[in-house]
């Protein structure tokens, strides 16, 4: 019954992923590199980078570390 059970696959990309795909090479990497950082709280990045123009809550940031996000 069950044996074609599959995931569907993600056709969007989340919020975080949007955002990396606009910045350019060295900022990418710099926020990659936070993104993996535990020192930095989603809801302190969220801040910092909506301070920077980058208009984003600490809930993508969260799950998107969790790797529960749509991309």
């Amino acid at each position: 019954m069950l044996e074609d059970l599959k995931p569907t696959p993600r056709k969007v990309s989340c919020a975080v992923r949007k955002i990396l795909d606009k910045l350019e090479k060295k900022d990418q990497e710099i926020l990659i590199a936070a993104l993996a950082n535990p020192d930095w709280a989603s809801i302190a990045l969220a801040r910092e980078l909506k301070a920077r123009g980058l208009m984003i809550s600490e809930h993508p940031i969260y799950r998107h570390r969790k790797g529960e996000c749509s991309c």
